[in-house]
């Protein structure tokens, strides 16, 4: 498939890998961009190369998910503006709103899957500095091997008051929401906090 992919054997491609990398030949290419490049000297020099390579490769529009990142984009990809289309994800139903109200089993909840770049471990560190409240660290488990550092830190320091929670089903992750006082988004540059406009919904206070 890769191979027919590079030829262009596609009416339409759709990438939602975050990046403008192996961009395929195709008649129409939507992309959705959640991260755009870190403002960093490695990520200002990527962007040099990629805004002289990448607009030129892309025949359709871009479809980004927040205003956040089409800024940061366009500065990125000066060449892209006028191409960029912002569509918010659909996050919550009706169905799923209900205004917290009940016993809170937890102080503080956070939501992302288990990898380096959602900074659990840090927020682990930043629990034992504050036993008093209970935490909650929910999300799949992407990144296996971070994921037991993250236990084994729990463990070897004795945070008896923060429980983790790997691969939660739905229903159990809405209601570990209602059950806890504080949303806690720790990423840095996320494009669009989904997690935290489901905290909101669920009745938690959301700290970003």
């Amino acid at each position: 498939t890769l191979s027919r992919w590079g030829r262009g054997g596609y009416d339409l491609t759709v990438n939602l890998n975050d990046t403008f990398y192996c961009l395929p030949d195709c008649a129409a290419y939507l992309h959705c961009i959640c991260d755009p490049l870190e403002e960093s000297a490695l990520g200002r020099l990527a962007a040099g190369v990629l805004s002289r390579v990448a607009p030129a490769k892309v025949m359709g529009e871009i479809l980004v998910i927040s205003d956040f990142t089409r800024e940061r984009l366009i500065r990125f990809f000066p060449a892209l503006d006028g191409r960029v289309l912002k569509i918010h994800p659909p996050c919550v139903g009706r169905e799923h709103i209900s205004s917290g109200a009940g016993r809170k089993t937890y102080d503080v909840i956070s939501v992302g899957t288990f990898a380096p770049q959602k900074g659990q471990f840090e927020q682990l560190q930043i629990a034992e500095r504050l036993r008093h409240l209970r935490f909650a660290l929910a999300g799949s488990v992407w990144n296996r091997r971070y994921f037991r550092r993250c236990m084994e830190y729990k463990q070897s320091r004795a945070l008896d008051h923060v429980d983790l929670y790997p691969n939660l089903e739905r229903g159990r992750l809405e209601d570990l929401l209602s059950q806890s006082r504080v949303f806690l988004h720790y990423k840095r540059q996320e494009g669009f906090g989904i997690t935290t406009v489901e905290g909101i919904a669920r009745g938690c206070i959301p700290v970003v």
